[in-house]
């Protein structure tokens, strides 16, 4: 059997990920429990989403009271702490989707848990009292207000992703790029109805690790998500162990016959940036000439 690092070369948070497969959040739901439940064919599992500050555990309360699932409120420190200990012991890597207000909220999480965990940044939740709050999808409007969150945590030397929709913010590209550069170490897009053409756009701006979501439940869907730019996919309501099984069999038997797990669709036929690995000298007109001028790259440099 090939060494996981051998099959994927996918480290996160310096652990070697089994799969690029993730378990996505969904509060109320994801928790240890769930992940544990699908350990065998889940690299990373995002548990939460967990409301770690007054306005934003108002707004989880408010939104309980309507009727949406959420966690149980209490001291989120003792509540998370709780579920990172129940993962330790498991082949996962675990990131903690937080939602939050502010760095401060999000620091003293990594403050008492250190680098044991990935610090997932919820810029996705679209619930009305969230937004209201701060947090969520506040932060795509307001990506002034994301960026101090991210250098904060990259400051305190965590390993921090962005959860963000796509089609929110005012240029998903450019939000890219501004995470990018605050100091985080993944996005992960939930491409909502926008597929690979979004997730390409993102790759092509920023050097981070992408985790693709959003309806990709089936082989050929995943291997689409990962010839445009994906280094993991990830799943949420279709997070059954049989859909599991199958797509972590299917991926594994994809690297083990290519050596590529991701690689890209060659330029010409819609490839992202690390199609530039399969390009001829840039001698005649071709998709490789506006992509070099796209990026800024002289063709003597390429």
């Amino acid at each position: 059997m090939m060494d996981p690092y051998d099959r994927f070369e996918l480290v996160l948070n310096d652990r070697i990920v089994k799969t690029p497969i993730a378990l996505a959040s969904m509060a109320g739901i994801v928790d240890a429990g769930y992940a544990i439940e699908r350990a065998d064919h889940a690299g990373v599992a995002c548990i939460g989403g967990y409301s770690i500050d007054g306005p934003a555990r108002a707004a989880s309360a408010a939104m309980a009271a309507a009727g949406r699932a959420e966690f149980p409120d209490g001291d989120p420190i003792e509540t998370i702490g709780a579920q990172i200990l129940l993962l330790e012991d498991t082949d996962i890597v675990t990131a903690v989707n937080l939602r939050g207000t502010t760095p401060d909220a999000f620091v003293s999480l990594a403050e008492a848990f250190g680098t044991r965990v990935i610090y997932e940044i919820d810029a996705h939740c679209r619930q009305a009292p969230m937004i209201e709050a701060g947090s969520g999808e506040y932060f795509l409007h307001n990506p002034d207000k994301l960026a101090p969150i991210i250098e904060a945590l990259a400051s305190a030397g965590v390993t921090v992703s962005v959860k963000m929709r796509a089609g929110v913010a005012k240029n998903d590209q450019d939000l890219a790029r501004a995470i990018w550069k605050a100091g985080a170490d993944i996005i992960h897009v939930d491409l909502m109805d926008f597929g690979h053409a979004k997730l390409r756009q993102i790759r092509n701006s920023c050097p981070l690790a992408l985790i693709a979501n959003n309806g990709i439940n089936t082989f050929d869907r995943a291997k689409d998500m990962f010839s445009h730019g994906a280094d993991l996919i990830s799943l949420a309501r279709h997070a059954d162990t049989a859909t599991l099984a199958s797509l972590d069999a299917a991926i594994a038997q994809m690297a083990d016959e290519t050596g590529w797990y991701n690689a890209p669709k060659q330029l010409c036929r819609g490839g992202d940036v690390r199609a530039f690995t399969f390009c001829c000298m840039p001698v005649k007109d071709c998709p490789l000439i506006p992509a070099l001028s796209r990026i800024g790259m002289p063709r003597g440099t390429f």
